[in-house]
């Protein structure tokens, strides 16, 4: 691709998030500070927190800029094509509203990336920028996390079982059942500072977008060796950390949790073939 093209596109990219603040933002801003200032008086402290987001746009601005010149150097010169023009465009107008949300500017960089490169350009398909649109930041932070495991995973789905004592002192397990304030999922603390609801979220919202598949009956039926846990299951192993997990549910049943076992139903996921091909284009 020539220079001139190139220019283009970094233009391009800066002139979409002035837009944004030119046509949208600037305009609500002042009268949003004229009003409060004039009646309240209390201008600075209610828009400050706007005026530190805009400051943010422009820092990433032009880290947008930096970073995809950047990549688009790592580029042999004989693999650069011009890029398809569905994903810059679709791209760039969905920066308008994350621009300042660094890990999925980091996807649509990749997205255009991978189209202007010839290696990757086959694997890139229109729809990988609707995906990205669908996506929170903690999506992102989670497929970033899962994106090297190869075959099913372990997945645990928190249940409880309430113990009921008769007229003789002797306990009776009730059948176990969900919880509606349990995570659906339990995939272990893979992610730090990011708690189990969140991940069990972004977890649903993967599979519904096709990124990874989750099964509620395991597929796995293999053993692996723990070094303090011989021929230990793969659920072996994310039960034996499972305080976090365990803690959680049983803050949740309250009062109950003096009566209650936690236990789970055997579930597995993995990344999809369509999440593979996402992944090898846009998470990279």
């Amino acid at each position: 691709m020539d220079k001139d093209a190139q220019e283009l596109i970094v233009e391009a990219g800066r002139e979409v998030a002035k837009d944004v603040y030119k046509d949208g933002l600037q305009p609500s801003v002042k009268r949003a500070g004229d009003f409060l200032g004039t009646v309240f008086g209390v201008f600075d402290a209610l828009v400050m927190p706007i005026k530190k987001w805009i400051l943010k746009c422009d820092y990433s601005v032009k880290e947008f800029e930096k970073s995809l010149q950047q990549k688009y150097n790592d580029v042999p010169e004989d693999n650069r094509k011009e890029p398809d023009m569905s994903i810059l465009g679709n791209s760039l107008e969905a920066l308008r509203y994350n621009i300042d949300k660094d890990e999925l500017r980091e996807l649509f960089e990749n997205i255009i990336i991978s189209s202007m490169d010839s290696r990757t350009s086959a694997q890139c398909h229109p729809s990988y920028v609707d995906v990205i649109k669908q996506l929170s930041v903690n999506d992102a932070i989670i497929l970033r996390s899962i994106k090297d495991k190869k075959g099913y995973q372990p997945l645990l789905q928190p249940k409880y079982r309430l113990r009921i004592q008769n007229a003789k002192d002797s306990g009776i397990m009730v059948d176990s059942s969900p919880h509606p304030d349990f995570p659906d999922y339990y995939i272990g603390a893979c992610v730090q500072n990011l708690d189990l609801s969140s991940i069990s979220k972004s977890l649903h919202n993967l599979h519904r977008l096709g990124l990874i598949k989750i099964n509620t009956i395991s597929n796995i039926h293999y053993t692996v060796k723990m070094p303090d846990m011989k021929n230990a299951t793969p659920y072996d192993s994310l039960k034996k950390d499972d305080n976090d997990i365990r803690s959680y549910c049983i803050e949740k049943l309250g009062h109950f949790s003096q009566v209650a076992d936690i236990e789970y139903n055997e579930g597995s996921y993995k990344v999809s073939e369509f999440g593979e091909d996402f992944i090898s284009t846009c998470v990279r």
